[in-house]
């Protein structure tokens, strides 16, 4: 039994017919690489922006905002400049056994601006406490 020469096997046209389906299939899936970019790159940029923020929020949770109520320094990511007003009135702290403490604690809102080194800036604001004594540890020793 011999083959005839014209089913031998897939002619041009088949081919390029089977390219272009095959093609046609192919294009969804190279949409949704694009939006996976589109997104890895946006989450990319948020957890760089929260990185900021959680360095911002540790460096002014550790001042007593009572003594130093502004302030500017360099992080990693840029520029940092904050600026901190009371939020109400101080309260003096109570002792465990509910007499008068020696402190006044005062609420605070700091407004921070961050610029970054790609020239962009950002403004948010955080809360912050400082504290005084009303007298001094050793006063009538």
């Amino acid at each position: 039994m011999q083959k005839n020469q014209q089913e031998a096997g897939f002619s041009v046209l088949e081919a390029i017919i089977a390219m272009a389906v095959l093609s046609i299939a192919l294009l969804p899936i190279l949409s949704l690489q694009g939006q996976f970019v589109r997104n890895v790159s946006t989450i990319e940029r948020l957890e760089s922006r929260l990185s900021v923020e959680r360095s911002v929020r540790d460096h002014i949770g550790a001042l007593n905002l009572s003594l130093v109520q502004s302030g500017a320094y360099n992080a990693p990511a840029g520029a940092v400049q904050w600026k901190a007003k009371p939020a109400g009135e101080g309260r003096r702290v109570k002792t465990a056994g509910g007499q008068p403490g020696r402190f006044i604690v005062q609420l605070y809102t700091v407004d921070v601006s961050v610029t970054y080194q790609s020239g962009s800036a950002e403004i948010f604001v955080l809360t912050g406490i400082g504290w005084k004594p009303l007298f001094p540890y050793l006063q009538g020793l």
